[in-house]
């Protein structure tokens, strides 16, 4: 097991509200390349927090806790009504115990891009189930409509990794990182 010195992204979050955009796209593209990697290996992390994601001193990003992760043909995660993760990071077909794939760690990288460009998580609520509902019914508010400034394009590239139904989304996370990588930073 490797050891890795650093924070997590929610401290960081904590530290600086927002992240810088180039700074912030760095650590973006590089929780895509890790989940890219897992996926790869047929496995879904199914709980994408910031709180998983440890940033060493360089500014390199490493996903942890990978506790709640299946094999994306397991019967544990294709299993309906079993309802696994963080009410603010997950996906509306999880919070709905719906069959999860890779699509449904996209949606979640999308909240946690979210978070970080605009400060704010999309949906917030007094209890879990509150938010979970948010998620299955509520369109998200446009990063822009926080009173920060953002990109037309990045702001298109987090709502589109937010879409509601999986298919809207982006097919693979290769392909969010891709669209990540054309953002000027």
């Amino acid at each position: 097991m490797e050891y890795v010195e650093g924070v997590t992204l929610k401290v960081l979050l904590k530290q600086r509200r927002l992240m810088p955009l180039g700074p912030g796209l760095h650590l973006a593209k590089q929780i895509c390349s890790g989940l890219a990697a897992a996926h790869e290996q047929g496995v879904i992390h199914r709980d994408i927090k910031p709180q998983n994601m440890l940033v060493d001193p360089k500014g390199n990003c490493k996903l942890m806790d990978f506790g709640l992760a299946r094999l994306a043909d397991s019967v544990a995660i294709t299993r309906t009504g079993l309802v696994m993760g963080t009410p603010h990071y997950m996906s509306p077909e999880q919070a709905d115990g719906k069959a999860l794939d890779a699509r449904s760690d996209i949606y979640s990288t999308g909240v946690v891009l979210y978070e970080m460009f605009s400060g704010k998580l999309p949906f917030d609520g007094d209890t879990a189930l509150s938010i979970a509902l948010q998620h299955i019914q509520d369109k998200p508010p446009q990063p822009s409509q926080t009173g920060v400034t953002i990109s037309a394009e990045l702001e298109r590239i987090i709502l589109k990794a937010m879409a509601k139904k999986p298919a809207d989304r982006y097919p693979q996370i290769s392909d969010l990182y891709e669209d990540l990588s054309g953002v000027v930073s």
